[in-house]
């Protein structure tokens, strides 16, 4: 079965980019479709297509938020063509960079553009020392303290040629009277070996309570033996209890005794 139909409308049809340099205006009511996108408008009769605005239904409900995607690379800072950028690109063409060195002692040398030569044993951090490094000594006296900076002007072994660049001074203000009074006077007092007698018992302090006693020291040595006594008095015979008297001398004394006494005891020693 054939289907007819009784009437076919076809609506002017153009490619996005040709309906955006078309001066054609369409009807009142009459459709225009961008061919390759497929979006529609609808003419007033009235302006250019490019002019009006797309047909579109209302618009929808908020859908829900999808999940989160993997995370993105780091990022790269560029400074293409800027002046940052050119200024990097200069810097970079420079050798290296000064380095701060710092002087052991002070570099002699009074005026600015005064040139020395110092060893690299005479800074601190000499390694890498090159031309164009920056050095700074210090110079003190009595009122001033004086920051010299000197420029490494050529580096030949271990001798170092440098320039005086600048200075800086700073005034030192103090009074050292009264610490110069009290050394003075620290010096000047008395020593305990100058002190009299009556000086030292004045720094005497109070007699400290008696400390426990000491251990038993050990037994001294045996003394030497001593003299002999008078003659025992009332020595008494224990089996009889009769008193005795005591006798001593050599045998022609006792030979020499004619009454012998019983009650006596005779003591004979040879000489």
């Amino acid at each position: 079965m054939t289907e007819t139909i009784p009437i076919r409308v076809q609506h002017k049809r153009m490619s996005a980019r040709d309906w955006a340099s078309s001066t054609l205006v369409l009807l009142d009511g009459e459709l225009g479709v961008e061919s390759d996108t497929g979006k529609v408008k609808v003419g007033n009769g009235r302006d250019r297509f490019s002019a009006l605005q797309y047909l579109t239904g209302p618009k929808g409900d908020r859908g829900e938020t999808g999940p989160a995607g993997p995370k993105g690379a780091d990022g790269v800072v560029r400074f293409e063509g800027s002046a940052a950028e050119r200024a990097l690109a200069e810097y970079a063409k420079k050798s290296e960079t000064p380095v701060y060195r710092i002087a052991k002692g002070d570099i002699y040398g009074a005026n600015i553009g005064s040139v020395a030569t110092i060893k690299t044993t005479d800074i601190m951090n000499p390694d890498g020392i090159k031309v164009g490094d920056i050095v700074e000594d210090l110079w003190t006296n009595n009122s001033t303290v004086d920051y010299e900076f000197w420029k490494v002007t050529a580096v030949n072994g271990t001798n170092i040629s440098v320039q005086k660049i600048g200075k800086r001074t700073f005034v030192i203000s103090y009074n050292d009277t009264d610490i110069k009074r009290r050394i003075t006077a620290l010096e000047a007092r008395p020593d305990f070996n100058s002190l009299t007698q009556t000086q030292r018992n004045s720094l005497r302090g109070p007699e400290g309570a008696r400390g426990p006693a000491g251990p038993a020291g050990p037994r001294g040595a045996d003394g030497p033996r001593g003299a002999d006594g008078a003659p025992g008095q009332n020595i008494i015979n224990q089996n009889d209890g009769q008193a005795l008297k005591y006798w001593a001398g050599t045998r022609s004394q006792y030979d020499a005794i004619a009454n012998k006494d019983s009650n006596t005891i005779y003591d004979i020693y040879k000489t």
